[in-house]
């Protein structure tokens, strides 16, 4: 027998956010983003910060997300998905819809499982954008991830903070000399492996 407080809930959930078309912020109070409550996120043009940590979103929910989002809110400033499981199976998609923010500031994808091969297509996404802050630590990145971050991150004016800590890296595999010989003031946080 169907919990139908359960299926209330989620309807009436879905339905606040079809009709909040003017929303700025999304915050975490989402327990599981579902296929058709991330249709109404395509509609929320108004929208310039995405807190969605620790919600549960796995693969099947950030691919939801994230291709609703890739053609909406094109004022996005900070996406917040840290501790969502999410690997670099969502890595694609993830990237299609970060390269469509050009005024995305803040990245925080720590706490996930993205491994090199989603940090590497996520970061080539990162390239033309305005971005301050990316936290990518705890995605069980090694040297190819972390150096693909770096690069991108040391060629742009005005980047504050790269979050690496807490990959299987240490800092001397990735003070390489495209990065050490860079003018980029960038703090770099790294845990010695």
């Amino acid at each position: 027998m169907a919990d139908t407080s359960l299926i209330k809930e989620n309807a009436m959930e879905e339905n606040a956010f079809e009709t909040c078309l003017h929303m700025k912020q999304l915050c975490g109070s989402i327990t599981k983003v579902r296929v058709p409550m991330s249709k109404a996120f395509s509609n929320f043009n108004f929208l310039t910060t995405v807190n969605l940590s620790y919600t549960n979103l796995e693969n099947e929910g950030t691919l939801a997300l994230v291709n609703a989002l890739k053609n909406s809110a094109p004022s996005l400033m900070a996406i917040e998905m840290a501790g969502n499981n999410i690997t670099y199976e969502a890595a694609p998609d993830m990237a299609a819809c970060l390269a469509a923010k050009k005024h995305l500031i803040r990245l925080n994808l720590s706490n996930n499982d993205l491994k090199d091969e989603g940090c590497v297509v996520i970061a080539h996404s990162l390239e033309p954008l305005e971005l301050k802050y990316v936290d990518m630590s705890y995605n069980n990145l090694r040297r190819e991830g972390a150096l693909s971050l770096a690069h991108v991150v040391v060629k742009k004016e005005g980047f504050k903070i790269l979050n690496i800590d807490g990959n299987m890296i240490s800092f001397e595999e990735i003070w390489d000399p495209v990065i050490s010989n860079s003018n980029a003031k960038v703090s770099l946080h790294v845990r010695m492996a």
